[in-house]
């Protein structure tokens, strides 16, 4: 699967409880694509579409970190920068027009500042906001 092809993809915690999936986005029938009040996720192997929580959706950036593992929005990434760790989440930034890591105080593009060989992803801000606490100024963790 080429990078392009894993940037079509979606992920989002179901509303049944019962984890998360991974596909295409999709939404319930009468309504506009605008309305995330309405979203499911289509699992192309199971032939099936999951209702999950609009507000967990993430675009998958089609970037792997180190462990091969494909990165999404609001993943919890860490990696190094200069001597430095860092610690953010995955966003897209409308400005740049780019996925990037955002520590709180600075953003870091995926590709230019965050390379997948040396990040990794150790959660996501639904399961695992602690994750993110604990950050000194500069976004750096003990």
């Amino acid at each position: 699967m080429s990078m392009n092809d894993m940037r079509g993809l979606w992920r989002g915690k179901r509303i049944s409880g019962e984890g998360w999936v991974t596909g295409l986005l999709s939404y319930r029938s009468g309504k506009g694509v605008d309305d995330l009040n309405s979203a499911q996720v289509y699992v192309e192997r199971d032939y099936e579409s999951y209702w999950v929580d609009p507000s967990t959706l993430g675009e998958c950036t089609g970037f792997l970190d180190k462990n091969d593992i494909l990165s999404f929005e609001e993943d919890i990434i860490k990696f190094k920068y200069g001597s430095e760790t860092i610690v953010g989440f995955v966003e897209y930034d409308r400005y740049s027009g780019a996925f990037v890591v955002n520590d709180g105080v600075y953003s870091y593009i995926f590709g230019t500042d965050v390379f997948n060989a040396e990040c990794e992803i150790i959660g996501n801000i639904h399961d695992n906001p602690e994750l993110l606490k604990g950050a000194d100024d500069n976004g750096s963790r003990s």
